[in-house]
């Protein structure tokens, strides 16, 4: 396994999402395999701390602008990287990087991925995105939904359902040791905190689609 893989994202801080891209490329690089992460700048809403702990991590982190809703200099760009890094694999994030990417790498040979970590129907314009996103799926050569429920909604998109698959998340248990956290560090958090921040592991959304109930 010596495959070339980039994975974007178009994020909005760090969150659930990002942490998997921090692991899969963390996992992914031990295993012989180089990864990429890229994030777009969206100049009018920037967020880049996806890229920002990449890069504390020692991981390979960039960005590419972004202008809006779509940006032909933003896809123009994209593709400039995947042919002179020579990526083998493109894998989107969310909506908006499946829409770009899939341009990207048209007429390219390279392998396509795409993870559905979450829908949230927070709106009539977003639900709009989400269909699309969609219809996007049949476009990419593999869709991995991260719970059974995100699966159970991507699949009256996808034509061909075995190229559907549910990864569950995951949570690399060794950022949690006391070595690595440090006792003293351990010792100052309230014991209260324990009883909402351990079941997570991490910031992500508590929501049906994935299975995470509210603890109060």
């Amino acid at each position: 396994m010596n495959e070339r893989i980039l994975h974007i994202r178009s994020s909005g801080g760090l969150y659930g999402a990002e942490q998997v891209i921090l692991n899969l490329a963390r996992e992914l690089n031990a295993r012989g395999c180089v990864n990429d992460i890229l994030c777009f700048n969206n100049t009018y809403n920037p967020h880049l701390e996806l890229v920002e702990q990449a890069r504390k991590d020692n991981l390979s982190a960039l960005t590419v602008d972004c202008r809006g809703v779509f940006d032909r200099r933003t896809v123009k760009n994209l593709r400039q990287i995947i042919r002179s890094r020579k990526i083998d694999v493109v894998h989107c994030h969310d909506y908006k990087t499946r829409l770009f990417g899939l341009c990207a790498i048209n007429g390219l040979n390279v392998k396509r991925i795409a993870t559905n970590h979450l829908w949230t129907h927070g709106s009539l314009k977003l639900r709009a995105y989400e269909i699309i996103d969609g219809l996007l799926f049949n476009g990419f050569d593999k869709v991995v939904a991260v719970s059974e429920l995100i699966e159970a909604e991507c699949r009256p998109f996808v034509l061909k359902k075995d190229k559907l698959t549910c990864i569950p998340n995951g949570i690399d248990l060794r950022r949690f040791t006391l070595a690595n956290r440090g006792v003293e560090r351990l010792r100052r958090v309230p014991r209260s905190a324990f009883r909402t921040a351990m079941p997570s592991s991490g910031t992500s959304r508590v929501c049906r689609s994935k299975r995470i109930k509210p603890r109060c």
